[in-house]
């Protein structure tokens, strides 16, 4: 009987992208720019909310934590993870402010 589930190396295969986490091994996600609101005090604009999908396995074993520092290879472009999301499935949001 064969596993109907996904592994991670059956999620890994979608990611696009690599990752420098400061780590010898860089981290391969997904890298994407949704638009959301900001508050600014008296009125909600809306900006840009860069974030990276990754494994959770790979996010635990670099020690990312809200704060931390990640370079996006593909541009150079630097980014502070500002909250970590994990679906309980073994997948991450990375939401990132440059």
């Amino acid at each position: 009987m064969s596993n109907v589930f996904e592994d991670d190396d059956d999620r890994r295969a979608f990611f696009d992208e690599e990752f420098d986490t400061g780590h010898a091994a860089h981290m391969p996600g997904l890298f994407d720019i949704q638009w959301e609101r900001g508050d600014t005090g008296d009125f909600q604009v809306p900006g840009p909310s860069p974030r990276i999908e990754c494994l959770t396995a790979d996010v635990k074993a670099r020690g990312l934590v809200k704060g931390s520092v990640i370079r996006r290879l593909r541009d150079g472009s630097t980014y502070r993870i500002k909250s970590i999301e994990h679906d309980g499935f073994g997948m991450t949001t990375l939401v990132l402010s440059q």
